[in-house]
């Protein structure tokens, strides 16, 4: 499984849920009242409506839907200690209906199922329908999606050239000829503690 997020792979089908009905309706968080998540068992365990560390925030069944809701995405600054107090986030988060569904539950744990209701301040009733997150088994993701959140996370981190050196290390693999590459690409990283610049070789590491 590949979720496209950075977080437990239980709360993706409700994040990808209400960031589907964000996009599809060309929605804003303030044009929401009210929010409903419908779930299984073990995602509505982990609802934590006012988390008070990130790491609270990262197993939190609402705080990133409500997160997807004000930011149009869920990246690793969203959950971050200052968004913990984002008086937004935490409207929607502190607000959210979540009930979880006899039906979800029967297909857990071979399949993650979650949906969501929006009420708007116009009136308008929005619904998701049942949701799997993308790189769920039943919804792959392709090479194409798996490749594009590798560079999402690492050209900042380690330099997109570095990145593109370990992406194409690892498209090698297959034939034998990536691994040698790849380790030192890794070995390289680990001990320079990383940072963010070019690549410039495995025998010139970034520096």
């Amino acid at each position: 499984m590949s979720s496209p997020f950075l977080f437990a792979a239980g709360l993706s089908p409700a994040v990808h849920a209400v960031l589907t009905l964000r996009a599809r309706h060309d929605l804003n968080s303030y044009m929401v009242a009210a929010v409903n998540l419908t779930t299984f068992h073990e995602s509505k365990r982990l609802a934590i409506r006012s988390p008070e560390t990130t790491e609270q925030a990262q197993y939190s069944t609402a705080f990133p839907v409500a997160v997807g809701l004000v930011h149009g995405t869920v990246e690793p600054e969203h959950v971050s200690t200052a968004s913990l107090a984002n008086p937004e986030i935490r409207r929607l988060a502190e607000g959210m209906t979540i009930t979880e569904s006899a039906e979800f539950n029967s297909a857990f744990p071979a399949r993650r199922f979650s949906s969501v209701e929006l009420q708007l301040k116009d009136e308008r009733v929005l619904y998701s329908g049942p949701t799997e997150a993308p790189g769920d088994p039943e919804v792959p993701a392709s090479p194409a999606q798996i490749r594009a959140k590798f560079h999402r996370y690492a050209d900042a981190r380690l330099g997109a050239l570095r990145a593109s050196a370990i992406d194409q290390a690892v498209e090698r693999l297959g034939d034998g000829s990536g691994a040698e590459l790849l380790f030192e690409l890794a070995t390289t990283a680990a001990i320079e503690g990383v940072s963010s610049c070019g690549y410039a070789g495995p025998t010139k590491p970034c520096r």
